[in-house]
């Protein structure tokens, strides 16, 4: 589109998976709708499989859209109520203040013990408690156990009897696939299988599925389970949509997820785990029956599934918008406060005015907001901003290698591995790997050279916990970023060692201040070493005083 906006070329055009609403599909819907006004002959077709397809036929003027459907074996689904009656599991007992106890002493205790009393669960969770103990279908102690707070929060315990109880009475053999929402969560998973002695490995294989964790093992998730044993997959959301597990019968749903949020009052982007969407338990549910009918265990209860959200909230009102912007400049789509808000789902404004701000300090716009020749660049580049004005630097100072490194492992995904059950050694290895540079950074570039150069890599990666595929991708992206510095005559050749672009890669000062000068203003220095408190003990001060001074005081 930059070369041919009116696509001239092309007749039909197929948009897939458009459910995840990325930001650069979510941008290019957009840009369509636009083309298609003059391109009536274009044929514009969007698909996927979990759809909102009415938001989608409305945003595109009422447009007819089809619903094929698929074929898929039952999944039977049951939820935390369903699941409690049949474990017997009781949530811990946290006491409470007592009658006596000041109103700020119960703030504090529902603050810290009680963080899932908010208003869906008084208003939803508690009343079908109530409703499910006056139709008698379910023992008073589930019910007793469905009004606590804690039964809102994923409870490992809970799965692991969950699993012990499929495994005892569910004969068939078919995969069981855990959802959980992190590392650290399948870790602590896999320990309470491993060290229970109720999943021995001659009858049972435990494959945990993360990107952190070593390929060649997760490899195994594709490989029917012998006669007699049966797989047990504890993976992210990664196991939702990217990749499919056929002899999956039995899944286990946390209900949780962690999502990337962008908060414009800080300016920053946190990493938060969140209720799923309707449109994940589906995902989810549908792991279950590609082979034969499957069974489905949500861990919450059937009121919250009533009340989850239809999808996640698109990419693009919980993103930065830098890269975005970029190209909408390249484009020459005129102002941004005119092009956005033509988008699907218009972010705000003030996110917008943020990432026009970066830009700017990064030199990439000037005031008028018109693409700088350093803007020009940046936006020739399929990466984030930050990480295209790095590579530029490396190439103007001559130190394009040890930069290449840095910016392909922090665009993709660094190589170190964290295998359960030694992630301190790992940290020790890597910080031997560091040889005292106290730079994350450096040991990217560290970890590539090595590789690059040691006469056994295979022996070199099992060493310090590296992933060599993950080392071979990230040679990859390389020479590909070697390719676009190329097109744009920064560099002479596509050989990142070449000596002509390396005649400061020995000078680490100078390669940390390009580093930086890349990653501005993502730049903090340490002046003093001070004593902090957290924000919940500065919150739990600020609660005593009101409480003492003045009952009715606000937080």
């Amino acid at each position: 589109m930059q070369t041919d906006p009116s696509l001239s070329n092309v007749s039909h055009l197929i948009l897939d998976e458009i459910h995840e609403r990325n930001v650069p599909s979510d941008f290019l819907i957009t840009l369509l709708k636009e083309v298609i006004k003059k391109r009536k002959d274009l044929k514009v077709i969007l698909m996927s499989a979990t759809l909102n397809s009415e938001a989608f036929s409305n945003y595109y003027d009422n447009c007819p859209h089809i619903n094929i459907p698929g074929f898929t074996y039952p999944v039977t689904e049951y939820f935390l109520e369903d699941i409690l009656q049949r474990v017997t599991f009781r949530f811990p007992e946290i006491q409470n203040p007592g009658r006596g106890a000041s109103r700020g002493a119960w703030k504090k205790h529902l603050k810290r013990n009680r963080p899932q009393m908010n208003e869906d669960f008084l208003n939803y969770i508690i009343p079908y408690s109530r409703q499910l103990e006056s139709e008698g279908k379910y023992d008073k102690d589930v019910c007793r156990q469905l009004k606590k707070p804690e039964s809102e929060e994923m409870n490992l315990d809970l799965i692991f009897e969950l699993l012990c109880d499929i495994c005892q009475k569910e004969k068939n053999n078919g995969s069981i696939l855990v959802f959980l929402t992190g590392f650290k969560e399948i870790s602590t998973m896999n320990k309470l299988i491993t060290s229970s002695n109720k999943f021995p490995p001659q009858k049972y294989i435990i494959i945990p599925l993360h990107s952190q964790m070593p390929t060649v093992e997760q490899k195994q998730i594709f490989v029917p389970a012998p006669p007699g044993k049966r797989k047990i997959i504890i993976s992210t959301n990664i196991a939702e949509t990217s990749i499919t597990i056929d002899d999956v019968v039995y899944v286990i749903d946390c209900g949780r997820i962690k999502i990337s949020t962008f908060n414009v009052d800080t300016n920053t982007v946190n990493l938060k785990s969140q209720w799923v969407s309707l449109a994940n338990a589906d995902q989810r549910k549908g792991r279950a029956g590609r082979v034969k009918p499957g069974v489905c265990f949500h861990l919450f209860s059937k009121a919250r599934h009533m009340i989850l959200e239809k999808f996640q909230t698109p990419e693009i009102l919980r993103e930065r918008l830098d890269g975005v912007i970029l190209s909408a400049k390249l484009l020459q789509l005129g102002k941004i406060e005119e092009f956005f808000p033509k988008l699907m789902d218009p972010p705000e404004s003030k996110a917008l005015q943020l990432s026009v701000n970066l830009l700017k300090r990064l030199n990439a716009l000037d005031d008028n907001e018109n693409l700088t020749p350093l803007g020009y660049h940046l936006s020739k580049l399929p990466m984030a901003p930050q990480m295209g004005k790095m590579i530029l630097f490396g190439a103007i100072f001559s130190c394009i290698d040890p930069i290449l490194s840095v910016a392909a492992s922090l665009d993709f995904k660094d190589a170190f591995q964290i295998p359960m059950g030694k992630e301190n050694l790992a940290d020790r290895k890597k910080a031997e790997l560091a040889a005292g540079w106290n730079s994350d950074h450096l040991v990217f570039h560290e970890a590539l050279e090595r590789f690059e150069t040691e006469s056994n890599p295979s022996y070199f990666c099992w060493q310090y916990f590296l992933s060599s595929y993950t080392l071979k991708l990230l040679q990859d992206m390389k020479k590909q970023f070697m390719g676009y510095l190329l097109d744009l005559n920064f560099v002479s050749d596509m050989n990142t060692k070449n000596i002509e672009n390396n005649r400061n890669s020995g000078n680490w000062s100078l390669v940390k201040a390009v580093i930086c000068a890349g990653l501005y203003p993502n730049v903090a220095t340490v002046r003093a070493i001070m004593e902090l408190i957290t924000s919940e003990e500065m919150g739990d001060a600020f609660e005593d005083a009101s409480d003492d001074d003045n009952e009715d005081l606000d937080d």
